[in-house]
């Protein structure tokens, strides 16, 4: 017996209370592996070069910028730990939106 059960689900939406003691008692149901099929070593391989790509592909490189410590100090005390991260979103969103940029030249 095969039972297959979807569901969509969006932003902000909260679970019922029937669903969060469906998902509380997922793991005390076996879990039947007969109609999956066996992986050959050549898909092994292959989904391994596949996953290398995206893996490389979504490496962050390493860039070092001249600031103004002033700078750093606020974001700092503004951002906490993590900082960092928060200031590459804010190029990132700043290299996407040109007119961000035409203020800055």
């Amino acid at each position: 017996m095969k039972i297959i059960q979807e569901a969509l689900v969006y932003e902000g939406q909260m679970p019922t209370q029937e669903e969060l003691a469906e998902v509380n008692t997922a793991d005390t149901r076996p879990i039947n592996l007969d109609d999956m099929p066996e992986i050959s070593p050549e898909e092994i391989s292959l989904l391994s070069s596949m996953a290398k790509e995206k893996r490389s592909a979504r490496r962050k490189k390493t860039v070092s910028i001249r600031l103004p410590q002033e700078t750093i100090d606020k974001a700092k005390s503004m951002l906490g730990e993590g900082y960092t991260t928060v200031l590459g979103r804010v190029l990132v969103m700043a290299v996407d939106h040109p007119d961000i940029i035409k203020q800055c030249l």
